[in-house]
């Protein structure tokens, strides 16, 4: 069995994209905490995820105090690649590119970083 299938996508040009990995989702606490309220006072009701509890995030470097802000934007179209930020980003603003498992799980606002070329990224300090 086959099948021939024609694909569309959707071009945008002169956008502002950053890499991909340097977006990540995190649970928004406040609907969050909501919910687990609004469960204890009705034992019945059902807690149940939604996608809309899921924000995504980027880390701006802030080089003055050698920290990062945990932003949240909002994303467009993406490639394998690159993610279009609609908004939350400037053009010049520098954002955490990687590792991404830091990213996705241990950086948190106001996290105190080093910035690094990427040559040195998981080079170690002897």
């Amino acid at each position: 069995m086959s099948a021939t299938v024609d694909i569309q996508t959707k071009i945008e040009r002169a956008v502002l994209s950053i890499p991909i990995q340097s977006v990540t989702t995190r649970i928004d606490s406040t609907k969050n905490k909501i919910n687990k309220m609004l469960k204890k006072a009705n034992e019945e009701q059902i807690e149940k995820k939604e996608d809309s509890e899921y924000k995504e995030y980027i880390f701006k470097f802030e080089s003055n105090t050698n920290t990062v802000s945990m932003i949240k934007v909002k994303t467009g179209i993406q490639d394998n690649n690159y993610i279009q930020i609609i908004s939350g980003v400037n053009e010049n603003d520098e954002v955490v590119s990687a590792p991404y498992s830091v990213i996705s799980k241990k950086l948190k606002d106001k996290s105190k970083v080093k910035k690094v070329p990427p040559e040195e990224l998981f080079s170690s300090d002897k």
